[in-house]
């Protein structure tokens, strides 16, 4: 999990591959058990390369593997993934990204998959999940 915090004026002159989590999924990257939270915004006049958890697919070899999501309500994008290219080798639909209510980002069963023993934390219905310190 990557909390990743971007000075507003910067976020503001981002047109293209804009994402929740990533703005470009390069070929042969995996992202597994992710998620994205927070609004998302783009060039209004090129959506393409626009979306609520990856902005852009580039290559047919990456692919989403475990369980990942976006927080749905958070997010004024209501697809996952830019229009621009498509992941290539999810091992499953459950993998690549979904949309859930900020209610359901709360919940530890919503996380199928995730470690909560060993590497993530959850105030279930009060915060997302987040890493385990020490």
């Amino acid at each position: 999990w990557v909390k990743v915090v971007a000075p507003e004026e910067y976020v503001k002159e981002m047109e293209t591959e804009v994402g929740g989590f990533v703005g470009t999924f390069y070929n042969t990257a995996i992202i597994k058990n992710a998620y994205a939270v927070g609004s998302v915004a783009g060039n209004p006049t090129n959506t393409t390369r626009t979306g609520s958890f990856a902005g852009e697919h580039i290559g047919t070899s990456q692919r989403y593997d475990g369980t990942n999501f976006f927080d749905s309500e958070m997010s004024n994008v209501p697809r996952a993934h830019g229009t621009n290219g498509t992941a290539g080798g999810a091992t499953s639909n459950e993998a690549r990204p979904q949309g859930r209510t900020t209610e359901d980002m709360m919940q530890q069963a919503r996380f199928t998959g995730w470690d909560f023993a060993n590497i993530w934390n959850i105030d279930e219905g009060q915060s997302y999940p987040s890493l385990r310190l020490g």
